[in-house]
């Protein structure tokens, strides 16, 4: 227990540099002088990267492997590129203590999706109010990407990285199945097909990836 509740310290001020740092970084941002572009909204003010970069939630009934992305360039000087670079910091910290989490207490992660957001009332009336379930980790330490050098020009795309393959045993995905509508015929057809495959035999579930932009950078 004690070495639970060290980690779990240690979390929590890993998330709070986290959110001081993103708040050092919005309090240099200057909508007014500024130059950025955004793909949803016409004028990327600090509300819009106030909103981006604080984005840490998932929805009620949100596929744990989806995020909400937010596509846009903000032409940087070098206080701002600092404190990008403090935010950045910030979070390997954060994932850093996760991931001695994920291997010495892993029964602590559903607690710490509830309890770190009340650590942050703004926070945490943002995600009562707003419908939002429980503290998306990933979206915690991703970082925020910057160019290596200044940019002549940048080219964005539209990319499908193929699909994501899982291994499954059968009674995963007979769980999985049942997790559904039972009743559904599609589901009850699957379930008839997975009940004549042998126990271990072993199955693949194989998704899609959702298409992402990519930004090509000419410098």
């Amino acid at each position: 227990m004690d070495v639970q509740y060290r980690l779990l310290a240690e979390l929590e001020a890993a998330f709070d540099q986290v959110i001081q740092s993103i708040e050092n970084l919005l309090a240099h941002y200057d909508d007014a002088t500024s130059s950025a572009w955004a793909l949803d909204t016409p004028r990327p003010d600090a509300a819009w990267l106030r909103r981006a970069l604080l984005d840490f939630w998932y929805e009620d009934g949100q596929d744990g492997r989806a995020t909400r992305s937010y596509v846009g360039l903000i032409a940087a000087n070098d206080t701002l590129l600092e404190a990008v670079s403090e935010t950045n910091a910030a979070k390997d910290r954060f994932a850093e203590v996760l991931a001695q989490i994920r291997e010495q207490a892993a029964d602590l992660i559903p607690e710490i999706k509830a309890v770190l957001p009340f650590r942050h009332p703004a926070l945490h009336d943002h995600l009562r109010g707003q419908g939002l379930a429980r503290l998306h980790l990933k979206q915690c330490w991703r970082h925020l990407p910057v160019a290596d050098a200044p940019l002549a020009r940048v080219r964005l795309a539209w990319y499908t990285s193929g699909r994501s393959i899982k291994r499954l045993s059968v009674r995963e995905a007979e769980r999985k199945l049942l997790a559904l509508n039972s009743d559904a015929p599609h589901i009850r057809i699957q379930l008839r097909r997975l009940a004549g495959i042998p126990d271990g035999e072993p199955l693949a579930q194989v998704q899609r990836q959702a298409p992402v932009m990519r930004a090509n950078l000419f410098f």
